[in-house]
């Protein structure tokens, strides 16, 4: 079939559809071109090719995935035939075999290739990675992708700190710590439409949730990167002794910090971190995962 009609260059779309979603999840080009070369192959499989391509069964078989018009307009001008050389030259010769080939042998290598590079995702970590790089991308994103993030274990706790008076007691599977803010339902609407936390004036997170939740207002779940409240320690102030007593070289200066600062304070057991107005809620803000309304 001459690969300038309208089907041969939609079948292309396809199959540039999936190089273009693989390399999204981290594929290399050659690796991108491979998965979709097998994906395609699946699909023949699956629906038989009778000397030219049905766009429509493929379109069926992928319940009408976007991937059908991805990179159509770059596919217009290519030519050649889609022939055994061809499909050779995109799948591979283990996945293209003519008419009156063996199913079963076709089925079987395709199965076989498949969980292989299903042991190699595996073998280095490859969804975990891709799962973490989610869940760093969510920043600011609020409450839209709950249930999702809750599946990918964002957010879920899974460490507690050994030391009670620690500004973060709680981190979930890949190191994200978490802390709580109570605040009004404006500022919570104002979070939800921007990403940002507002700040108040003092702008105090806790690591407890039960002392968070005691004050009026909607009570935010707020999960941060790894080594967020490492920065905010540094230029962090000493409020009250019991907080010297846990951080002995940081400052205890007195007067303005809340452009400049962030403060430390023990209260009603626990670590109550001050971000203030500037710098601290800043680095604060900048750090934010994922948050959602747990009160």
């Amino acid at each position: 079939m001459n690969s300038t009609s309208s089907a041969a260059n939609e079948f292309r779309a396809i199959y540039n559809g999936y190089v273009v979603s693989f390399k999204s999840f981290g594929y290399s080009d050659e690796e991108a071109q491979v998965m979709a070369g097998r994906t395609i192959a699946i699909m023949m499989m699956i629906n038989g090719l009778e000397g030219h391509f049905a766009l429509p069964m493929i379109n069926r078989a992928l319940k009408g995935s976007k991937l059908s018009t991805a990179n159509k307009s770059k596919t217009s001008n290519i030519t050649g035939k889609l022939d055994k050389d061809y499909f050779e030259s995109v799948y591979g010769k283990e996945n293209v075999q003519q008419g009156g080939g063996n199913y079963k042998e076709i089925k079987d290598n395709i199965n076989n290739n498949h969980a292989a590079n299903q042991q190699a995702n595996k073998s280095s970590n490859f969804d975990e990675h891709v799962v973490n790089e989610k869940g760093l991308e969510n920043a600011g994103k609020g409450t839209a992708g709950t249930t999702q993030v809750a599946r990918e274990g964002i957010g879920v706790p899974v460490t507690q700190s050994k030391n009670p008076l620690s500004p973060v007691q709680q981190y979930d599977a890949y190191g994200n710590e978490i802390v709580y803010r109570t605040m009004s339902p404006e500022q919570f609407k104002q979070f939800e439409r921007t990403g940002i936390m507002p700040a108040t004036t003092e702008t105090s997170v806790s690591p407890v949730l039960k002392y968070s939740s005691k004050y009026n207002g909607i009570t935010v779940k707020i999960v941060v990167k790894p080594g967020t409240f490492s920065q905010l320690e540094k230029i962090g102030i000493s409020a009250n002794k019991p907080a010297s007593t846990q951080f002995p070289n940081m400052s205890t200066q007195t007067g303005k910090w809340m452009n400049t600062n962030t403060r430390f304070k023990v209260e009603g057991g626990q670590m109550t971190t001050q971000l203030g107005q500037g710098k601290g809620i800043e680095i604060f803000n900048k750090n934010i995962v994922h948050f959602e309304k747990v009160k």
